[in-house]
């Protein structure tokens, strides 16, 4: 009995002798198809996910755009945060809360004694920054919004 499988280029060669052989072809063609299917599915996920942090992050207002220049977070790791998982609020508020905190560690007002009255106005400003994506008015706003996103597709 000769049988030749090459996965890489699709095809296979069976003798006439073993019908068993020719099964066992059409099984590895349907697992390649299986898993064709699956990466379709997976950068099709992956688009939506993208389409719904792009969206999400063009719905926020002047006030919520200085706030994210404040605390420093960058365009680009937003929105890794929003795509980083199903439920988004999570990463989103870590990385928000990781950033907050790393700036008031740099700019409290006890790090800084020869230049106290700039390091409590740089302190306010943070903490403002803060607030503004802390409140849960917010998030509620945005999980109304991705509910009514995902639940259409």
């Amino acid at each position: 009995i000769v049988f030749f499988y090459f996965f890489s280029l699709g095809f296979y060669s069976v003798s006439h002798s073993s019908p068993g052989l020719k099964s066992l072809g059409v099984f590895c063609d349907l697992n390649k198809k299986r898993a064709e299917q699956q990466q379709k599915q997976e950068i099709l996920a992956f688009e939506q996910k993208k389409q719904h942090a792009i969206q999400l992050r063009r719905s926020m207002n002047q006030q919520q755009n200085e706030a994210l220049i404040i605390l420093g977070v960058s365009e680009r790791a937003l929105l890794d945060a929003l795509m980083a998982n199903v439920d988004w609020r999570d990463p989103l508020s870590t990385l928000i809360k990781t950033q907050y905190r790393t700036l008031a560690l740099e700019k409290h007002p006890d790090k800084h004694p020869e230049n106290q009255e700039q390091a409590n106005e740089d302190m306010k400003k943070l903490t403002a920054a803060y607030e503004i994506f802390s409140k849960a008015e917010w998030f509620n706003h945005t999980a109304i919004s991705t509910s009514t996103t995902t639940t259409s597709n």
